[in-house]
C-alpha cells in the first residue's frame, strides 16, 4: 500500500499507547513518500501528533504548505508574515479564507517547533506575536485599500496618508503572546490636521469603519476558523467608548479618568502601526501617566484591590486550577513585576520594559527583589508559559485551567517531558507554591508587626479607634509599651495638629497606618519617646507627600531601619527630615553594614543620567546633588553601624568628591 509509515515516539508512556494507534492511522492518510526530503520532521511527527490534534489536522489538510514552512529555521517577523497572507487584489471572502490558512500553517509551525524542542520559550512567544503582528498589518492594509474606492484615505496637508494607530497591549505588546491568546488592541488615529481626501464621510467614522473592518477580517469566524479573537475593551471609556479615538482625546481620557488597573495595562503598550508617532503617543502621553517621577509605593494598594477582585473572581467561577488566574499563576508574577516597574521606572528608564524576563534582573540591579526570588520567578514563569502553550496548542483552544480527563493528562504531561501526570502535577505545585510566596511576601505585606496595628486581632484593642478619639490608654497597656504617657502627648499633638488636618484622605490612611507601625516597633527600643521626638520630623516632612509614607508602610524593613537611625545618630535622621528621598536607602539591608565601592557609586550615577537629557543643565545639576547626597548619607551609615574603619571611609568620601568632580568637569567642557 502507498502509505506513510512511522515508527512509535520515544519514550511514550504505556498510558498513551492507545492513543498513539488512533494517530498512526491517521498518519496512514499521508501518502508514502511525504518525509522524504524531510528526515527531521520525519524525525519527530510521532511526537508532536501525539501531543496535538490540531497539529495533525493541519498536517493532514495543508501538508505541503507545512512541510515547507518546516524547512525555515529562522525566527518569524511581522514583516515576512504580511507579506506571506498576498491579499493584494483579493476578494473580502478571499481575503478571510487566506488569513485563517496561513494562520493555521504558521500556528502549527510554532507548535511543531516547540513540541520538537526546535525553539526556546522566548522564540516561541516572539514568533506568535510576530504572527499576530503581521496579521493585523495585512489586514490593516487589505482594509484601507477596500475602503479607499468609496471614502477616498485622510492625508494632512502635505499630501502624506494619516494611518489607523494600532496599539498592541497585554502580551502582544510584551512580545509574549501566548498560543491561543485573544490580541487586546486600542486604535487612535492623528488630530490636530484636517484630514484632506475623504469623501462624504468625517475623520471619526471612517476610523471607526477601518476598525471595524480591520476586527472583522481578523475575529470573524468562518469555517477555516479564525486568525484572532480581538479584544478592545481596554480602550478609553471601555465597551461602551468609541472604537477610536484620537490621540490627544487620549491624553485627556488618561489624564482626568486614567485608573490604577490601566497604568498596569498600558506598562506593555507597543504601536503596532504608524510608528511616526512613537514618540507623541509614549513621551508625552503614556510614559508620564504610567510611571510617576518619584517612588510610587502606592501603586500596592491598588495591586491588592485588583488582586482581590480576580480571587473572587476564581472563587465565584471555581479557577483554583486555573493557571493563569489562579494562586500562584501567570497572573502573580505579572503582578510582582509590573509593581515593581511602576514603583521606580519614574526614575529609572531601564525597568520601562515590555518583555518580563528581560525586566526581571533589571528589578534585582534595583534592589526590589532577590537574586533568588528572580531567579526562581523566571523559572516559574518559564514553566507556566510553556504549559499554558502545550495545554492550547492541543486542540487550538484557549484553555488554562489543568485538564481532567485521564489521557489529555498524560499527553500534557508527555508534551511537558515529564513521566507521568503525577509528577508534572507535583512540579506545578512548587512553582506555585514558590510565586504565591512571592507574592504574598511582596504585594501582600504579609509582614504585619502585630495584629493590633491593623484594627485589632481577637481581644486586641482597635488602633483606628484610639488615633481617632487619641484615646491610647487601653492600646499601650496591650502592647505593654514604656513612656507611654510622652508618647501618647506626641501623637495627640499630631493628630489635632494642623499637618493632619491639610491632608487629604488617602494621605491620612497611610500616615495613621505608619503611625500603628510605628507604635509596635517602638516596644523594641530603650528609650521610645526619644525615637519618636527624632523620627517626628521627618513624618512631619513627607506627611503630606503619601509616595513616602506608602513607602513606610509597603516596607517593614524600611521603617525599621529608620528608626534605628532615629536611636542611634540625631545628625543622620535629620539628613533624612532634609532630604525625605533618602527613604529610598533604607530598602537596602546593606546600608548598615558596608560603605558603597566606587564601581558602586559610578553606577549609580550613571543609572541617574540615563533620564535626563545631555542638555538639560538644570536636571543635571541636580542629579548630581542627589547623588553626592546619598553616597554620603549611605557611607556615613555605613560609618555609625557598621564599624567601618575610618581610611575605608576616607577613602569612599574621596570617591565621592572625585567622581562628582570628573562629572562636573566632563559637563562643563
Amino acid at each position: 500500500m502507498n502509505i506513510v509509515s512511522v515508527s512509535p515516539p520515544a519514550n511514550l508512556p504505556s498510558s498513551l499507547e492507545t492513543r498513539w494507534s488512533q494517530v498512526a492511522a491517521r498518519l496512514s492518510e499521508l501518502p508514502k513518500d511525504v518525509f522524504t526530503d524531510s528526515p527531521q520532521v520525519a524525525a519527530t511527527v510521532a511526537r508532536v501528533t501525539v501531543c496535538s490534534d490540531f497539529v495533525l489536522a493541519t498536517l493532514l489538510r495543508q501538508t505541503g504548505a507545512l512541510l515547507e514552512r518546516l524547512k525555515d529555521e529562522e525566527p518569524l517577523s511581522a514583516k515576512d508574515v504580511t507579506t506571506r497572507f498576498r491579499l493584494t487584489g483579493s476578494n473580502e471572502a478571499e481575503a478571510m479564507t487566506r488569513l485563517r490558512r496561513v494562520r493555521q500553517v504558521e500556528m502549527a509551525r510554532i507548535a511543531w517547533r516547540d513540541l520538537a524542542g526546535w525553539a526556546d520559550l522566548e522564540t516561541n512567544l516572539a514568533d506568535l506575536s510576530a504572527l499576530a503582528d503581521g496579521s493585523v498589518h495585512a489586514a490593516l492594509d487589505f482594509a484601507d485599500a477596500e475602503l479607499e474606492p468609496r471614502y477616498g484615505r485622510p492625508m494632512d496637508e502635505m499630501g502624506n496618508h494619516l494611518p489607523l494607530l494600532v496599539l498592541g497591549m497585554g502580551k502582544l505588546g510584551g512580545h509574549e503572546l501566548n498560543y491561543s491568546s485573544d490580541i487586546d488592541l486600542v486604535f487612535l488615529h492623528p488630530d490636530g490636521v484636517q484630514a484632506i481626501g475623504l469623501d462624504d464621510i468625517d475623520t471619526e467614522s471612517y476610523y471607526r469603519k477601518l476598525a471595524q473592518l480591520l476586527i472583522k477580517l481578523l475575529d470573524q469566524i468562518t469555517e477555516d476558523g479564525f486568525v484572532f479573537r480581538v479584544d478592545t475593551r481596554l480602550r478609553p471609556f471601555g465597551s461602551s467608548g468609541p472604537l477610536t479615538v484620537g490621540i490627544s482625546a487620549l491624553e485627556t481620557y488618561l489624564v482626568r479618568h486614567g485608573r490604577d488597573w490601566e497604568r498596569y495595562a498600558y506598562v506593555k503598550a507597543r504601536l503596532l502601526t504608524g510608528e511616526q508617532y512613537t514618540a507623541e503617543i509614549f513621551a508625552q502621553i503614556l510614559t508620564p501617566f504610567v510611571y510617576r517621577r518619584y517612588l510610587d509605593y502606592g501603586v500596592f494598594d491598588a495591586l491588592r484591590q485588583m488582586k482581590a477582585l480576580i480571587n473572587q473572581e476564581v472563587a465565584r467561577k471555581d479557577l483554583a486550577e486555573n493557571i493563569k488566574l489562579g494562586p500562584g499563576g501567570i497572573r502573580e508574577i505579572e503582578f510582582i513585576v509590573q509593581a515593581s516597574q511602576l514603583v521606580r521606572g519614574g526614575r529609572d528608564p531601564a525597568l520601562r520594559e515590555r518583555s518580563l524576563l528581560a525586566v526581571l534582573p533589571r528589578i534585582v540591579q534595583n534592589r526590589q527583589l532577590t537574586e533568588s526570588a528572580a531567579t526562581g520567578l523566571a523559572a516559574a514563569y518559564r514553566f507556566l508559559r510553556a504549559l499554558e502553550n502545550r495545554l492550547q496548542a492541543m486542540q487550538d483552544r484557549q484553555l488554562h485551567d489543568l485538564p481532567g480527563d485521564d489521557t489529555v493528562r498524560e499527553c500534557l504531561a508527555y508534551a511537558m517531558n515529564e513521566p507521568s501526570w503525577t509528577a508534572l502535577f507535583e512540579r506545578l505545585a512548587a512553582h506555585r507554591r514558590f510565586v504565591a510566596a512571592q507574592f504574598a511576601k511582596v504585594a501582600l505585606d504579609e509582614q504585619e508587626p502585630s495584629g493590633a496595628a491593623t484594627g485589632g486581632v481577637g481581644s486586641a484593642p482597635n488602633w483606628l479607634s484610639a488615633w481617632e478619639s487619641c484615646d491610647f490608654d487601653g492600646f499601650f497597656a496591650y502592647l505593654e509599651l514604656p513612656e507611654a504617657e510622652a508618647i501618647a502627648t506626641t501623637l495627640s499633638e499630631l493628630r489635632q495638629g494642623p499637618l493632619y488636618r491639610r491632608m487629604d484622605e488617602t494621605s491620612r490612611q497611610r500616615f495613621s497606618a505608619v503611625l500603628s507601625r510605628i507604635v509596635v516597633l517602638l516596644r523594641e527600643h530603650v528609650r521610645p519617646a526619644d525615637t519618636l521626638r527624632r523620627v517626628l520630623p521627618v513624618l512631619q516632612a513627607v506627611g503630606r507627600r503619601s509616595a513616602y509614607l506608602a513607602l513606610l508602610n509597603e516596607n517593614p524593613m524600611a521603617l525599621r531601619q529608620l528608626l534605628a537611625l532615629a536611636r542611634q545618630s540625631e545628625f543622620l535622621i535629620r539628613q533624612v527630615a532634609s532630604y525625605p528621598l533618602l527613604l529610598d536607602e533604607l530598602l537596602d539591608a546593606r546600608i548598615f553594614e558596608t560603605p558603597p565601592t566606587r564601581e558602586e557609586l559610578e553606577s549609580a550615577l550613571t543609572r541617574n543620567l540615563e533620564s535626563v537629557a545631555e542638555t538639560d543643565i538644570e536636571s543635571l545639576l541636580e542629579v548630581i546633588r542627589q547623588f553626592q547626597r546619598t553616597a554620603v548619607f549611605r557611607i556615613a551609615v555605613a560609618d555609625r553601624f557598621g564599624h567601618t574603619p575610618l581610611m575605608k571611609v576616607s577613602d569612599r568620601l574621596t570617591d565621592t568628591a572625585e567622581i562628582v568632580l570628573e562629572f562636573a568637569l566632563e559637563t562643563a567642557w
